[in-house]
């Protein structure tokens, strides 16, 4: 009896894609990430979203390598690009602790997204068997209009065109009523119609009457997209990414990362 897991057809309306899942690999969704891990075949499969435009602009990135969190690979110099929509190639390095071979592939669609693939095994498992894998995979991809759910609406309406506000400020005296050690926490976030914002933090802590400061300002694109049933902020900038999770409080409250912010009409 053949027990492998039957493929599966994945639609994900707010990046305007979808794909089918080979037989044998069972999928997990991590924040923007899917895992696929396969019944007898060892390695796994990553997709994620790419926001490029363009597959010189691509192949420029893939170059590049990619690093985060626990994740720090290495091109091999030999990406590609193969069609007007996609760049292949290969890294090495370290993901997730271990050791890897990777054979990567990328794909747009023309209008700033698409979708890239990596196949990552240990490089004694590493194999044509993997790749043809996520070959597989890479094939099925049909982009199509974005649609948003209604979470992503939802937070939609309740955020774009505000000013999202957190402050926090915490003081502690000597004996002699004189302030000792203290804390101070400002940001805020402005949200634009256009899908721009601009980004104002400002921390300072007061140690031994010495005050340090740490202000930042910056700005660039956002989008606001939920994964599995959860919805985020993303902020574009200068090649980086900042992310919040949106949720509310028992008192309908908004949370960013678990902190309150409040969300009022900006004064710009």
């Amino acid at each position: 009896m053949n027990s492998q897991t039957p493929q599966q057809t994945i639609n994900l309306e707010e990046l305007g894609v979808t794909f089918v899942i080979p037989s044998g690999w069972t999928p997990e969704i991590q924040d923007e990430y899917m895992f696929l891990k396969h019944d007898s075949i060892s390695g796994l499969i990553v997709i994620f979203e790419n926001k490029t435009k363009s597959t010189n602009k691509l192949l420029i990135l893939a170059n590049k390598g990619i690093e985060d969190e626990g994740v720090a690979l290495t091109s091999l110099n030999d990406f590609k690009i193969t069609s007007e929509n996609t760049v292949i190639g290969h890294y090495q390095g370290v993901f997730m602790d271990y050791v890897v071979k990777a054979y990567a592939i990328g794909k747009i669609n023309g209008l700033g997204s698409g979708v890239t693939i990596l196949a990552i095994a240990e490089p004694k498992d590493f194999n044509d068997i993997l790749k043809d894998e996520a070959e597989k995979l890479n094939s099925s991809i049909v982009f199509k209009e974005v649609k948003l759910s209604a979470k992503t609406q939802f937070w939609t309406n309740r955020l774009v065109g505000k000013s999202l506000r957190y402050f926090n400020t915490k003081t502690d005296f000597d004996y002699n009523g004189n302030t000792s050690t203290g804390i101070s926490d400002k940001e805020i976030i402005n949200l634009f119609n256009d899908g721009s914002f601009y980004y104002y933090i400002n921390n300072q802590s007061i140690v031994q009457s010495e005050t340090l400061r740490n202000e930042n300002r910056s700005s660039g694109d956002f989008r606001i997209i939920t994964y599995d049933e959860i919805s985020y902020l993303q902020l574009f900038f200068n090649g980086n990414t900042l992310e919040f999770k949106l949720t509310l409080n028992s008192e309908k409250n908004t949370l960013l990362n678990g902190r309150r912010y409040l969300v009022v009409d900006r004064d710009d």
